[in-house]
């Protein structure tokens, strides 16, 4: 079983992969708008940033292609892991010595649904790179677009206009992909919000996928449903994640001691049990031999420190995003401060962390290059 420490820690590779990836180009954008001529903001001028597109478009291929051998090994050794990590062996081991199952648990493997895993995951992150370079194409069209409009218009001069709308990019990330709201919103979700939740989905599907395995081996009748803290309390039927958590259910049909696993959880649903963004697995369960464990602890203050924890984080990532814009730049100035910036936060991490002796520093999460 994987709880939300080992998904953090079998997230944070990859994640940290593509924050390089987004690093550089956010500097490469940058880059294309550090000259000034007399043309910049002239319609001569965003006819020939025009023509530099198919450019950025090569080297931000080039740029994501550097990363992709490394990518795949961490993938798939995070893959291994989660599947691992995933299955109650020594649990099963416990049942077979006590001849509650009949089925050795040490001679079922899972290898096949790893390879499958794998596979589904290169695909995945090939879509992943083909929109990071849409969306590196979108930001350096984004910025032409308002600087063109700013400047031909008066309202601000060429440099004023090129660093607010590299300031904006940096803040936003490189898009990645958009949802819609239920409210009509369109969202535009970041390269490093994309990946942490494909990332995530990845690993839980194939935690899922191995214990089926061991599921359908055993001859089990019944599943166990993990449970953990924050688990989604709204919607209804399976949205409801709360509501079906830490409980046992039958794999086909139902009676009046428990519901049918499926049905109930709507294992498979994009919105349901190993859905988007779901951290819950299920395992086999034998009634009369299978313990059901302890629910998991909550420790509110220790939730609203780490809360506090990720707010430094978040700051120190943003001012290392700024940097890479004005090194793209080379804009000596801002670069000064912005390296000031980062390295205050990072102070005032410090001492928080210092303040809180359960807390532990992870430079990990204030990585951005």
């Amino acid at each position: 079983m994987l709880d939300d420490k080992q998904f953090e820690d079998l997230i944070r590779p990859i994640s940290n992969i593509y924050s390089d990836i987004e690093y550089e180009l956010l500097m490469e954008i940058a880059s294309r708008f550090k000259n000034y001529d007399s043309l910049s903001g002239s319609l001569e001028w965003y006819t020939k940033k025009l023509d530099e597109l198919g450019g950025l478009n090569q080297e931000a291929v080039r740029i994501i292609a550097k990363y992709s051998n490394k990518t795949e090994k961490e993938v798939k050794r995070v893959l291994e892991k989660a599947g691992y990590d995933a299955i109650p062996l020594q649990e099963y081991k416990r049942i077979y010595d006590v001849e509650g199952i009949s089925i050795d648990p040490s001679t079922i493997t899972i290898t096949r649904v790893l390879e499958n895993s794998f596979v589904e995951s290169k695909e995945l992150f090939k879509l992943i790179n083909t929109k990071a370079v849409e969306g590196t194409k979108k930001a350096y069209m984004d910025i032409l677009n308002q600087a063109y409009l700013e400047v031909s218009g008066g309202y601000y001069d060429y440099n004023t206009s090129i660093q607010k709308a590299c300031k904006k990019m940096a803040n936003k990330g490189i898009s990645c992909a958009t949802y819609q709201r239920s409210n009509g919103k369109t969202v535009q979700m970041s390269i490093e919000s994309v990946v942490r939740r494909d990332t995530l989905t990845s690993i839980n599907q194939t935690a899922n996928k191995a214990n089926d395995k061991f599921i359908e081996e055993l001859k089990a009748k019944h599943v166990y449903v993990t449970e953990h803290a924050g688990a989604r309390n709204k919607g209804v039927g399976w949205q409801n994640h709360e509501s079906w958590q830490g409980k046992v259910y039958l794999i086909e049909g139902s009676d009046d001691k428990y519901k049918n696993f499926v049905a109930t959880t709507g294992y498979g649903k994009v919105d349901g049990l190993a859905g988007v963004n779901c951290r819950h697995s299920h395992y086999a369960f034998f009634p009369g031999f299978s313990v059901i464990p302890e629910s998991p602890s909550y420790n509110p203050k220790l939730y609203d420190l780490t809360q506090k924890q990720r707010y430094f984080e978040r700051g120190i990532r943003k001012w290392k995003k700024q940097l890479a814009i004005y090194e793209g730049l080379e804009d000596d100035v801002n670069i000064a401060v912005c390296k000031k910036k980062v390295k205050e936060w990072q102070n005032n991490l410090q001492k928080f962390i210092d303040e809180h002796e359960e807390l532990k520093r992870d430079y990990s999460r204030e990585r951005v290059y």
